[in-house]
């Protein structure tokens, strides 16, 4: 993930109460900190993603989806190089 994206995916958890940046130990580091709020919506969150992960992983049949994380890895990998 590159920083523009890091950034603004932080500042909508932020406004949204999830979580809480305060200032590391100098000014390049930021402390990201989960508020309840935050683990109340991950509570919520987290069987939804299960199930969607499961219809995946039951409809593409697990080697399919096995090599597909892995194609996707390599891709990631490549990427990084150029």
């Amino acid at each position: 993930m590159d920083r523009t994206t890091l950034t603004r995916n932080v500042e909508l958890l932020q406004k949204r109460g999830w979580i809480e940046v305060t200032a590391g130990e100098d000014r390049r580091t930021r402390i990201v900190t989960i508020t309840a709020q935050g683990n109340a919506a991950l509570a919520r969150a987290l069987p939804l993603w299960k199930k969607a992960q499961s219809h995946v992983v039951e409809t593409l049949g697990e080697a399919r989806w096995s090599t597909m994380r892995l194609d996707l890895s390599a891709m990631v990998a490549l990427a990084q190089r150029t």
